[in-house]
């Protein structure tokens, strides 16, 4: 929240607090599981013992449910209409702090999205042992541990899956599940590099499963926050990263992740990142187009330079309610935008980001390198935002309207997500890079046209591969096409394959 301005309210706050903590003890809460408890007494905080479950569905053998794949769009199917008799909804959880964040914008859930990196370390010492489980099928029967993740506010576990095993996934509560999973998918599909993830819903038996786990295998000074945050009807399963948070780095570490080969690598994919913070408003990552300080934790660099983007947000702005920030918003959008196209030296219109992260890390990029830098910065940002002109928003809509049926919906909560994503704002959005993009294509020094076809840079890493080992190949012109920075980024990303396989270049 506001960083001022506080201190005289301290003793009505207190005053407040002390209220709602004799309030709280007389307040009987009903679970989304159909169990109640007192807040404020050891019952409330102690494991509670479920009601006995509901009776069986009318006899009908149900289709066979494939095993889940680790992606939203496959793996999240839609689920079935629910026979239970429904218990109230929870109580809506408490808004967050206020920010300093302007336009006139509500966030996904009609709330400012919470700044709490999702993938950061709970515990020093057992995440150093960590490695990442498939999430496409956990049996939550076997899982031996569960860590709470640093940041407090936060509903995210770190849970091992086997014992001993060291493999880990993440699950996370959170009243935003519905823009995550749509802000993620759209990632994916322009090329951003996002964490795989899939729900579980309240009519499934894996949501009674691993509620009941990770209850059992909670410490117990954590048991209250993991009852209170899994109280929700739909929970994410999400991949674990092994990297570090942006704004976690050390000098050193910045320093051995921003200088040398791998560089390009991560500046790319930084401006990838950037790319889709423009398309759907997200301001809680770079503050390059928004009035705030941003959040670096929400992007995490592997060792091998690769930039994830973590704690995917939509910010719609209603057209119709804050017409006045939706086009202050378009207005920075394009500003920027043009400066990127139009400047000769791409240092003017993306050292801003280099400035941040020298503020968060300590580390600076300097003459040559800060070039190179900004270059992949903007080429980074500019293909990605080709894919983004292209890409089917109302279609990625539809796909989140048919997993869960309104008739199967717990509280409106999904449906409440659903039109927190405003199609109109973000065609608005997308329009404008369209017209941008036009502009960006005519001008040669970008070489933008010579790589759109190019669905991805998969393919240009194949080809050069073919002719660093001296094989034939058709496409030596697209190979003679790509700019020095993009050839930067696969020779690297490919120095291992070609140590292995002794090519002489």
């Amino acid at each position: 929240g506001g960083g001022g301005g506080g201190g005289g309210a301290t003793g009505g706050l207190q005053q407040l607090l002390q209220g709602a903590k004799l309030k709280k003890t007389s307040t009987r809460v009903r679970r989304i599981d159909g169990s109640t408890f007192i807040e404020g007494t050891p019952e409330g905080d102690a494991t509670h013992t479920p009601p006995p479950p509901p009776p069986p569905p009318a006899p009908g053998p149900p289709p066979p449910a494939p095993p889940a794949p680790p992606n939203v769009a496959a793996s999240a199917r839609p689920l079935p209409r629910s026979t239970e008799t429904k218990a109230p909804p929870p109580p809506p959880p408490p808004p967050p702090a206020s920010s300093g964040v302007i336009l006139g914008g509500v966030s996904s859930s009609g709330q400012l999205p919470a700044s709490a990196s999702s993938q950061q370390s709970a515990d020093a010492d057992s995440s150093g042992k960590w490695k990442a489980a498939s999430i496409s099928t956990v049996k939550w029967a076997t899982c031996s541990s569960l860590s709470v993740s640093s940041e407090g506010g936060s509903g995210v576990f770190f849970v091992e899956a086997e014992k001993l095993s060291g493999k880990v996934v993440v699950v996370k509560g959170s009243g935003t599940v519905v823009q995550e999973l749509f802000a993620s998918n759209v990632g994916k599909l322009i090329g951003v590099t996002t964490p795989d993830m899939r729900m579980t819903a309240y009519t499934e038996s894996e949501w009674r499963n691993l509620k009941k786990h990770l209850q059992r295998v909670a410490k117990p000074k954590d048991l209250s926050k993991v009852q209170k945050e899994l109280d929700r009807p739909y929970l994410l399963i999400m991949e674990y990263l092994e990297g570090e948070p942006l704004g976690m780095m050390s000098q050193q570490q910045a320093e051995q992740t921003f200088h040398g080969s791998k560089s390009c690598i991560s500046f790319y994919g930084i401006g990838r990142i950037l790319a889709l913070d423009i398309l759907l408003n997200n301001w809680d990552r770079l503050p390059v187009v928004w009035e705030n300080e941003g959040n670096p934790n929400n992007i995490m660099l592997s060792t091998s330079g690769d930039a994830w983007a973590i704690d995917q947000a939509v910010t719609s702005i209603n057209p119709t309610v804050f017409a006045s920030g939706m086009k202050k918003y378009i207005s920075k959008v394009q500003q920027f935008l043009q400066s990127v196209i139009s400047s000769g030296n791409s240092v003017e219109s993306m050292g801003i980001v280099l400035e941040h992260i020298a503020m968060y890390t300590g580390y600076s990029l300097k003459g040559t390198e800060a070039c190179e830098a900004c270059d992949c910065l903007r080429h980074g940002l500019l293909t990605t935002l080709q894919r983004a002109a292209k890409l089917d928003i109302i279609a990625e809509k539809k796909k989140l309207e048919e997993m869960v049926p309104a008739s199967s919906d717990w509280g409106n909560v999904w449906q409440s997500g659903l039109k927190a994503i405003n199609i109109d704002f973000l065609q608005s959005v997308q329009g404008l890079i369209k017209e941008m993009m036009d502009m960006a294509e005519r001008q040669p020094s970008l070489h933008l046209q010579r790589l759109t076809p190019v669905e991805d840079l998969t393919h240009i890493k194949v080809v050069l591969l073919q002719v660093a080992l001296g094989s034939q190949t058709d496409d030596d012109d697209l190979v003679s096409q790509v700019d020095c920075c993009l050839t930067k980024i696969v020779v690297c990303s490919f120095t291992e394959d070609l140590v292995q396989l002794n090519a002489p270049r």
